[in-house]
């Protein structure tokens, strides 16, 4: 559960930081003022501002992820999140990807734009899901040698 949430956050880390550097070169205004200044150096604020957005957004929808994943975990005597059919494997985890864009989501934007976070959720979990799924494949594999 920790290396989940520390992975989210990471990636979203990253890309909020890919996200402020972006927005700093496109010289995106704060407040949309016709006499905003031209260099690069009033626009720098963006790249912490995007990271810590990023990271904040990427920290608590990883709580919110792998916890409910570890509840699913119990919740069914199979395992089935860790099975090897795909609609179980990833339809688990998108489902609770969905669940933690949503949960955060829906009180901060309060409107269907809110969906924009559960989409973002929806494919952190499916990206997720594919890389533990690669990790776990090599580890059986390294098993049987």
């Amino acid at each position: 559960m920790l290396f989940t949430t520390i992975g989210w956050a990471a990636a979203w880390a990253a890309i909020g930081l890919l996200a402020g550097i972006a927005m700093t070169f496109a010289r995106v205004p704060p407040i949309a003022e016709p006499g905003a200044p031209s260099g690069y150096a009033f626009y720098v604020f963006w790249i912490p501002v995007c990271l810590g957005a990023g990271s904040v957004f990427g920290l608590l929808a990883g709580l919110i992820y792998s916890g409910l994943l570890v509840a699913i975990g119990f919740a069914m005597p199979g395992n089935e999140t860790e099975s090897n059919r795909s609609i179980a494997t990833y339809g688990w985890r998108m489902a609770c990807g969905a669940a933690a864009g949503g949960v955060i989501g829906w009180p901060m934007m309060k409107d269907w734009s809110a969906l924009w976070l559960v989409g973002m959720g929806v494919a952190s979990a499916a990206l997720s899901g594919f890389l533990n799924r690669t990790r776990l494949q090599a580890n059986k594999s390294s098993e049987r040698i």
